[in-house]
């Protein structure tokens, strides 16, 4: 499993002001242990968005807006790529990355097995040039300059809507060229925020914010349970379950219980620890809406998104 570890900007990171030596020295060593353990892919460290652009295409049009751009936050600072045996391994590898302060983004990366086979694919088609993408050594030319271009997440995307073959195809014409002109050097698609977590630093502190504790960073709840439900034949229920006991935390264990027996992922019994832990205080289950609608006492949850538009969601 590969998985890349999003730094997000900050305000220094904006205004140009690059690290110091105490710094580089514990990024240092962060790496190379990262290195030893057969880890990390790749990490780079991106400039000031003053320096960047932003290109919006709508009905055959682009548009290009100069930096810089004013929401820090959401800004990328620099990344990680990484493989790891389980999200699991990505958190702790996240956990140990050497901030007093900041935050990070941790999204696992889509692999070619992600992407069903369609029976009118073509031998020599967009699979079998991806897979020979990836399998060449990216050569750098001398005297360039590198670039990220960093693709904006839509409502699609977020939903887990896998593109159709058409656009897979015309994307790896657009590799391929690219590729062979020795201008791209990478590429990747990133699974749905739902799937993913962030980390917050501050000082030794680190807060593991995911989709069931803070829905409202992943869009809601309704896209937390798109991406569980899109999930639900690679979950491990019984590490799932002991994940959210081990965090602690009332809305997860309530969230997570509910959310697994309405998709029916899992055997029932399998949900008595997390219905253990409960106490008699009634949470929202979606923390973005309003605190309305029906009391379910079995999870000590006020339901404000209503359990058939739940169920209605997976089939779109």
């Amino acid at each position: 499993m590969r998985f890349m570890i999003i730094v997000k900007a900050t305000k220094d990171s904006e205004a140009g002001v690059l690290p110091d030596e105490k710094i580089l020295s514990e990024m240092g060593r962060y790496n190379e242990q990262l290195a030893k353990a057969g880890a990390l892919l790749a990490g780079e460290g991106l400039q000031a968005s003053a320096k960047g652009v932003r290109v919006r295409y709508a009905s055959g049009k682009f548009e290009v807006t100069d930096g810089p751009f004013a929401e820090t936050k959401e800004l990328v600072a620099g990344f990680w790529l990484i493989q790891a045996k389980s999200r699991e391994e990505a958190l702790a590898w996240a956990k140990r990355i050497p901030f007093q302060e900041g935050e990070v983004e941790v999204r696992q990366l889509f692999e070619l097995t992600d992407f069903p086979v369609d029976p009118a694919e073509k031998p020599d088609g967009w699979r079998e040039k991806e897979e020979q993408f990836r399998a060449a050594e990216p050569v750098r030319k001398p005297g360039t300059i590198r670039f990220m271009g960093i693709l904006k997440a839509d409502k699609d995307t977020e939903a887990g809507v896998l593109p159709d073959e058409k656009f897979l195809t015309a994307m790896g014409a657009f590799f391929e060229e690219g590729s062979k002109s020795g201008v791209i050097l990478s590429g990747e698609g990133l699974q749905p925020s739902s799937q993913g977590f962030r980390v917050r630093y501050s000082g030794a502190k680190r807060t593991v914010i995911d989709g069931l504790r803070h829905p409202e960073y992943c869009g809601g709840l309704t896209e937390v349970a798109k991406g569980l439900w899109m999930q639900r034949e690679k979950v491990h229920v019984p590490r799932l379950i002991e994940y959210a006991l081990r965090l602690g935390v009332g809305a997860v264990i309530r969230r997570l219980g509910f959310l697994l027996e309405l998709y029916e992922i899992g055997a029932a019994d399998a949900f008595e620890p997390l219905r253990r832990r409960l106490t008699s205080t009634y949470v929202t289950l979606d923390p973005v809406l309003p605190p309305e609608g029906k009391y379910l006492r079995r999870w000590r949850l006020r339901l404000n998104v209503p359990p058939d538009e739940l169920r209605a969601v997976v089939r779109t």
